[in-house]
């Protein structure tokens, strides 16, 4: 009702989304992360993990590791491609898993405002035969391919559920983590498209695609970046 006060029965509202530039620009600026994670470490829902590790991808390694710390999650590695420009700057991803459950989560940052490496990285557009007759986003699938040695091992040997997860840029590599290596469920936010039709995942693997509708990220490259199949 109108005006109902919080009770133990009536959990209180959540706050409105919020408009800030600076947490529009900075995700991981801000904290804090987790506030609905539950003591005992469990009931939360996937996708939501899921969204909250891809924002968490942009915080500082001092704050990745102790976040995950504070639920219980193991840091396994951080993923951090070679950069000409950014001497500084947050890590790639990182691999984390839930010791509770065995679920290891890879997880990949979204373009960093101001760094110049994610810039030429995105701007590197022209088709990539990335795998043979796989043809995708080069400045994604070069950026993917530095930071695939360290986190190959994790992903192998990942024993329970294992998710790719990211936002923005995060989600192109997210998705092509998903592509090489077929046990991983993929979830992504606002992530732009990768690659032609080759770029296919394995028929039973399941994919979660979170996008918003005017949200300009989803749909580039264009749709003639598919015209060669």
């Amino acid at each position: 009702m109108p005006g109902q006060r919080p009770t133990e029965d009536t959990p209180p509202m959540p706050a409105p989304p919020t408009t800030r530039g600076g947490e529009l620009f900075f995700p991981g600026a801000d904290g804090p992360f987790f506030e609905w994670w539950p003591e005992d470490g469990g009931g939360a829902a996937v996708d939501l993990l899921a969204a909250e590790l891809s924002r968490l991808a942009y915080a500082t390694l001092p704050r990745i590791g102790a976040e995950l710390g504070r639920i219980g999650f193991d840091l396994l590695a951080t993923l951090e491609s070679r950069r000409l420009f950014t001497a500084r700057a947050a890590a790639d991803g990182f691999v984390c898993r839930d010791p509770r459950s065995g679920t290891t989560f890879a997880v990949f940052r979204g373009t960093e405002t101001g760094n110049v490496d994610d810039l030429l990285a995105n701007l590197l557009v022209d088709p990539f035969e990335w795998r043979p007759g796989v043809v995708v986003h080069r400045g994604w699938g070069l950026t993917f391919d530095e930071l695939r040695g360290p986190l190959e091992p994790w992903a192998r040997a990942a024993g329970g559920r294992l998710f790719a997860a990211g936002h923005s840029l995060g989600g192109a590599l997210a998705t092509l983590c998903a592509v090489d290596f077929p046990a991983a469920e993929l979830v992504t936010f606002g992530a732009p498209r990768v690659g032609t039709g080759r770029l296919a995942l394995g028929a039973r693997q399941p994919v979660r695609r979170y996008v918003h509708c005017c949200d300009l990220v989803p749909r580039v490259p264009p749709a003639r970046f598919d015209e060669a199949d």
